[in-house]
């Protein structure tokens, strides 16, 4: 609705979302779009020689997104999923229906020997990686019972969204060596001091992207209406406290990420987020 009578002033507009399907040429998102998160993560599983990804689905629009995504960038690889799973509600709610279902993407056969030999020749996981497309809950809800089919983060990479970054995630046992993209942090000491100084809670998850949106719009200011959306697009890009960033001609955003693993309940940076896109 406010976009309409933007448009109809010739007011370009920053909305703080992530959602590819409302960007057009004169509304730019400033969202941590989850395709290019998707995107850094393959890049590095098939840097480090990770070729077989089996993807593990939740049943929800994001999830749906995420998974869909996937596949048609490995796609551009001459890659295809070694296995695609799409868990339900039901099955996510019910253990004996997760349990069948995780065995089944994992390719799990029951050694036919119980004896300590037998469970140390493990046969190799049926993938190398395994891409979670979805929630912090879903990744909660999932890893145990992939570590107990023998898919576990020792023997498999995970891979997760800027959702995991929390600290519920980063205490998980079963999540310990997994990675996932996570919005720039260099400047966060700064951000938090000069954030500190007007409010005492702390920063959430859209603060960096209002500041970044302010200060943006401080830089039209004074400048002709005609010239704004040039300014906007312009090749050089920008980068805040929201990281690096360039805003497209259709609307949307091409963001910097970096990638974190979880280690001993923290993160440790495995990439730096690029300086300029």
């Amino acid at each position: 609705s406010a976009r309409r009578v933007a448009n109809a002033a010739s007011i370009p507009m920053l909305a703080l979302s992530n959602n590819v399907e409302i960007a057009e040429g004169n509304s730019w998102l400033l969202g941590y779009m989850p395709e290019q998160q998707i995107d850094v993560l393959l890049a590095y599983a098939l840097t480090v020689g990770n070729s077989t990804v089996g993807i593990i689905a939740e049943d929800t629009p994001f999830g749906q997104r995420l998974a869909q995504h996937a596949v048609s960038r490995l796609a551009q690889f001459g890659l295809k999923p070694e296995v695609q799973k799409t868990l339900s509600a039901a099955e996510l709610a019910s253990e004996a229906q997760l349990k069948l279902a995780i065995q089944n993407f994992t390719g799990f056969i029951p050694p036919q020997d119980e004896d300590a030999q037998a469970i140390i020749n493990l046969p190799p996981p049926r993938f190398e990686t395994i891409l979670f497309a979805g929630s912090a809950d879903f990744a909660l809800r999932t890893a145990p019972v992939l570590a107990y089919y023998d898919a576990d983060s020792e023997r498999v990479l995970y891979l997760g969204n800027a959702q995991w970054n929390q600290r519920r995630i980063f205490i998980e046992p079963s999540l310990q060596g997994a990675l996932f993209t996570s919005r720039p942090t260099t400047r966060d000491e700064m951000f938090n001091k000069l954030w500190s100084k007007a409010w005492p809670n702390r920063p959430g998850s859209l603060a960096r992207l209002s500041f970044d949106a302010t200060v943006m719009t401080s830089v039209l200011a004074g400048t002709k209406p005609s010239t704004w959306r040039s300014s906007l697009v312009s090749e050089s890009g920008f980068n805040g406290f929201s990281g690096a960033y360039r805003l497209l001609p259709g609307g949307s955003i091409q963001r910097a990420f970096e990638l974190r693993k979880i280690e001993g309940g923290i993160t440790t940076l495995v990439l730096e987020a690029p300086d300029k896109i």
